[in-house]
């Protein structure tokens, strides 16, 4: 059976992890791992364009500054998450430099009380940086009416590089899903 080996009386029972991890100690588990590389031949493409725990965590904090400074108005905050030469693409098509997309996004009228939700984000290594794969939704709570909506969801794809220093939003592609929408894989 899983999980079943003998106690210390010898009778036989389950042990979980932890006690499996306690009874043969740090050595036991040092010695039962892999040691080495792993052999080009066993990798994997996934593996050989892995993206760090640092850099996941630099990039969705630098998505997360957009989200909300995005919420919040701000093109200042918008712009700072992006490289000076920084594009958005919405889902028009037309490639935007960001600041003066966030300028005539944020001049809409409607945007009070929205926020984006990011998530099931997926990365993946490129030659300049990194790709990554995002569903977002806006909800939006209005008090006129006493409702929560969902004007709009999508996907982004964020192409972030390194840039002084900082993981930053070189380009961001805004697309729309509804029922009409093919996505793209």
């Amino acid at each position: 059976m899983p999980n079943e080996t003998d106690n210390e009386e010898g009778a036989r029972g389950n042990v979980s992890r932890r006690n499996f991890f306690e009874r043969i100690g740090v050595a036991g588990a040092v010695a039962a791992m892999p040691t080495g590389p792993v052999p080009a031949a066993a990798q994997t493409p996934a593996m050989a364009s892995e993206v760090s725990a640092d850099d996941r965590f630099r990039i969705q904090d630098v998505l997360r500054s957009y989200v909300w400074a995005n919420d919040s108005g701000s093109v200042e905050r918008v712009v700072a998450a992006f490289t000076p030469d920084g594009i958005v693409q919405p889902a028009t098509g037309e490639r935007i430099p960001v600041r003066r997309w966030a300028s005539e996004t944020f001049a809409q009228p409607g945007r009070r009380g929205r926020q984006h939700w990011v998530q099931h984000i997926i990365f993946e290594r490129t030659a300049d940086g990194v790709t990554v794969r995002s569903y977002w939704k806006v909800v939006q709570g209005l008090v006129s009416t006493n409702t929560r909506t969902l004007p709009a969801m999508g996907f982004y794809d964020d192409f972030c590089v390194k840039f002084d220093g900082r993981r930053l939003i070189k380009e961001k592609r805004i697309y729309r899903c509804n029922d009409e929408t093919p996505l793209p894989w």
